[in-house]
């Protein structure tokens, strides 16, 4: 995950906490759209998808204002082009938690990495390979 990602998080976190104070009035819808305008703007940064957060703004959904600079630094990716390859299958958060459950896999039911790799895909209704490449960006390889 790279580190404006993790900033993000980490704001969210806090704002879900109660660390940064939103205008009066809607603050507690602020806080809680918090971690839905996480995943719309991970989306939007990682996938190039923006579709999640137009919807945020066509419902009118309050944004904190801690993350306005995370907003505009998504919406700059639309400015700058496409990015050549393959979309990303999943965002840098998603690829952790893919590795986190092969990882308990392989150590709560003393499985092969290539076993707990395969369930993971079946699991997500993806190839293997798709997990394969994502565990290679967490150099936790299915070959080894």
């Amino acid at each position: 995950m790279n580190k404006k990602m993790i900033a993000l998080n980490e704001l969210a976190n806090e704002i879900l906490e109660g660390k940064h104070d939103a205008p009066k009035g809607i603050s507690t819808e602020m806080n809680v759209a918090a971690y839905s305008y996480l995943s719309a703007i991970q989306e939007a940064t990682e996938k190039r998808k923006f579709d999640n957060l137009v919807q945020h703004f066509n419902e009118s959904i309050p944004i904190h204002p801690k993350l306005m600079p995370f907003v505009a630094s998504a919406i700059k990716t639309l400015l700058i082009g496409k990015k050549s390859g393959k979309p990303q299958k999943f965002t840098s958060i998603q690829g952790e938690a893919i590795k986190q459950d092969i990882q308990r896999r392989i150590d709560g039911q003393k499985i092969s990495k290539s076993k707990a790799i395969e369930k993971e895909a079946e699991r997500l209704g993806v190839d293997i390979k798709t997990i394969d490449r994502q565990l290679n960006k967490n150099k936790l390889s299915h070959k080894q």
